[in-house]
């Protein structure tokens, strides 16, 4: 990939260094690979910024801090950082099912 992703996706997280590493390994094996993964992380001290900063061998993460507010002070702020054309929402504990696309 070059230049900016076609697909931005947006997780805010907060507190879920127990589920995060599902999420991202249901990204890594998505088939279409034209993507950012921009993680708002509202820091807890739980150790999600490390699974997030191990995550960054596979995948395009760009990590965000949010020093304060709400979920969608987060998504506003994820927002603003997005680079793709398209912007896609993602629960920090939601798992994606695995999808391709097949060129014809």
């Amino acid at each position: 990939m070059t230049g900016k992703p076609a697909v931005s996706i947006l997780i805010p997280t907060f507190k879920r260094a127990h589920l995060i590493s599902y999420v991202f390994e249901g990204l890594r094996k998505q088939t279409y690979k034209d993507f950012e993964v921009v993680v708002v992380l509202k820091p807890s001290g739980d150790g999600t910024e490390d699974i997030v900063k191990k995550y960054k061998k596979w995948l395009n993460i760009n990590l965000i801090f949010q020093n304060r507010g709400y979920v969608v002070d987060a998504l506003n702020l994820g927002f603003e950082n997005a680079q793709g054309k398209i912007i896609a929402f993602l629960d920090d504990d939601a798992i994606p099912f695995q999808i391709g696309f097949k060129s014809t």
